[in-house]
């Protein structure tokens, strides 16, 4: 879920991303991301930046909207697994993956950086701290 200036937007099961009112809690838009359908495709996290919102989703697809339209606007590939969280460090936008992977982003266009390889296991999440990028893993 991502509190966006006012609209609250959230993802969940089928790929869907709805998005609502903060204050009344009615939803303003419903919309689905481009190919999904199926119970296996759900949105597993979500991030604001640039007016823009970045939602990972099980099958490891990153798709971008655009806040003021509410219009899709890029699909990301890279991951493999389901996009566990995505972060913003210092300089770019920052995922990890049920494919043992953390990747790097560029903001604006959305272009890969980086890929980090050197979890054995799922990387489930991210934090941002003192201008370094910390995974957690399954590694054990």
């Amino acid at each position: 879920m991502a509190l966006v200036g006012g609209p609250v937007w959230s993802g969940s099961s089928f790929g869907t991303i709805l998005v609502h009112d903060s204050q009344t809690l009615a939803q303003l838009s419903k919309f689905q991301m481009p190919g999904r359908g199926d119970d296996d495709d759900y949105v597993c996290s979500i991030l604001y930046v640039n007016e823009r919102v970045w939602c990972g989703s099980s099958d490891g697809v990153i798709n971008v909207f655009d806040t003021q339209s509410a219009r899709w606007v890029a699909q990301l590939l890279g991951h493999s697994g389901a996009v566990n969280s995505i972060i913003l460090g210092e300089l770019y936008v920052w995922s990890c993956s049920g494919d043992n992977s953390v990747r790097a982003w560029d903001s604006s266009t959305g272009q890969q950086i980086y890929v980090l390889s050197g979890h054995t296991n799922w990387v489930r999440c991210l934090v941002s701290f003192e201008g370094k990028i910390w995974s957690g893993s399954d590694d054990g």
